[in-house]
């Protein structure tokens, strides 16, 4: 068989334009940063192909072990799309207790729902949106009572008139006291956790996000800041303007998590691209 129709002669000619072909679509994750092939392979597919070897299956793909090196022998293998889900630069890495896993690869290894009485997610949270060390993230179990009168979650969603899922909810958050037991009114300000110390009124909430009062009091309830209602207004940076959707796409970042970081954490558009982006690399 000819070589030219090998998937090896594929991912070897493809593996090339990534890193020297400025046109490629994928260039600037690759060759715009800096990722080069050796010497050896980019000259010579016979050798590349005695280093790598032929590919194991069709479930195997090109990758490399460090995405901040290039191509070369010791930093390439062949691999399945979980592997290399499980390396990319966009993972979300934790360390606990002197070990480092994907936050997915910890979700598989702890039962935080049997440990802590949590979701996954809330204990993702916990460590991004409300700045918990891992320790006490991964450790400190959801509280199954009030600090007001001992009741029980049950008994405090009957108190204030909300869902027990909303209290256990502000339990998880750190909420404590009046944060914990209050009821939202159309006519009080409210400060909403984690977004800044202003108090403002159902009303204003509901101006500030373009939202209606019905479904922000809803987000407010539940101790939750309002979603983007919208990701398609171009966002102005380093002279170019895009959507925050494309703006992801470019930088390899979920489009959800560019939302939270925009609007949860309030991050510019330079903290973004410094710490989760391109820039953090």
């Amino acid at each position: 068989m000819s070589k030219a129709r090998t998937v090896e002669y594929s991912a070897w000619c493809s593996m090339k334009a990534r890193c020297g072909t400025q046109s490629h679509k994928s260039y600037a994750n690759y060759g715009g940063r800096g990722i080069s092939v050796c010497p050896e392979w980019l000259t010579s597919f016979d050798k590349f192909l005695q280093d790598m070897g032929l590919r194991p299956s069709k479930l195997y793909s090109l990758e490399r072990l460090d995405n901040d090196k290039g191509y070369f022998p010791s930093n390439c293998r062949w691999a399945t799309r979980a592997d290399q889900n499980t390396n990319k630069r966009n993972n979300f890495i934790v360390e606990f207790r002197g070990e480092s896993k994907t936050f997915k690869d910890w979700c598989a290894t702890i039962d935080f729902k049997t440990e802590l009485g949590l979701t996954n997610h809330a204990v993702y949270c916990r460590i991004t949106a409300y700045g918990w060390s891992v320790e006490k993230a991964f450790t400190q179990r959801a509280k199954e009572t009030t600090l007001v009168g001992n009741l029980t979650v049950d008994e405090t969603a009957a108190e204030i008139g909300c869902s027990a899922a909303t209290v256990r909810l502000r339990l998880s958050q750190g909420l404590t006291g009046d944060s914990l037991t209050s009821q939202v009114k159309v006519g009080e300000t409210y400060c909403v956790e984690g977004y800044d110390s202003k108090s403002r009124t159902i009303l204003q909430w509901s101006k500030l996000y373009k939202a209606s009062e019905p479904t922000t009091r809803k987000w407010v309830l539940k101790g939750k800041l309002p979603g983007v209602k919208s990701t398609r207004a171009p966002i102005e940076f380093k002279g170019q303007s895009m959507t925050s959707i494309n703006w992801a796409s470019l930088w390899g970042i979920d489009r959800k998590m560019m939302s939270y970081y925009r609007v949860r954490r309030g991050l510019s558009m330079q903290e973004i691209y410094d710490n989760y982006g391109p820039g953090s690399k």
